[in-house]
């Protein structure tokens, strides 16, 4: 089972001209003013997005696995996950590359998915892409994109679940012993006579 998306629009107030008919009952929309997510909106996805999704669940706890951006870490953000029972791990700034399972396995693909759907609309000589258009594009993409199979592979690629630490130490490269060709160091000993 996957959480249904949340889909961030840029404007002011939410327009339903911008959702297709056919976009699945459970997901959601909202609007910021840059169009990416916020404190506020980070909050609120926890409160009235996921917490629900996660109640029906039978499991007394649950893990929230984050990218570290300043919207999952407010004191408010953190305060309500420890109440609700929702265990917070950050990944490491600047890994996601290598410890987002969804990096791993769902957002390439999306994205060549997304492309080619964008692409069949301008194919019939549509010179602007409207907001419901794109969302369209977006439900039929996802809906080839998250699978079962291709989020436990993003799991497993990452070293998460099954629990192998091994698997993304051996994707580092071990910073150099001795210094590299071409760089001399000097030392100069320096004696001081007198007293």
């Amino acid at each position: 089972m996957t959480l249904p998306p949340c889909l961030i629009f840029k404007g002011e107030n939410l327009n339903s001209g911008w959702i297709p008919d056919k976009t699945p009952a459970d997901w959601r929309f909202i609007t910021s003013k840059k169009g990416w997510t916020s404190d506020l909106i980070g909050f609120e996805w926890l409160k009235a997005h996921l917490q629900p999704f996660v109640s029906k669940s039978t499991n007394s706890r649950h893990l929230l696995i984050v990218d570290g951006h300043s919207s999952h870490v407010t004191a408010r953000f953190i305060a309500y996950c420890i109440t609700s029972k929702i265990d917070l791990f950050l990944l490491p700034p600047h890994s996601s590359h290598r410890t987002q399972p969804l990096d791993l396995s769902i957002f390439g693909p999306l994205k060549t998915a997304i492309n080619l759907e964008i692409d069949r609309i301008f194919r019939h000589s549509t010179t602007r892409l409207l907001r419901v258009e794109w969302t369209s594009a977006y439900i039929k993409a996802r809906g080839r994109c998250f699978k079962p199979s291709s989020i436990e592979s993003g799991f497993r690629k990452a070293g998460i679940y099954p629990f192998n630490p091994e698997i993304l130490l051996s994707t580092l490269t071990p910073p150099p012993r001795t210094p590299s060709p071409g760089i001399k160091f000097s030392v100069k000993l320096v004696t001081h006579r007198g007293f």
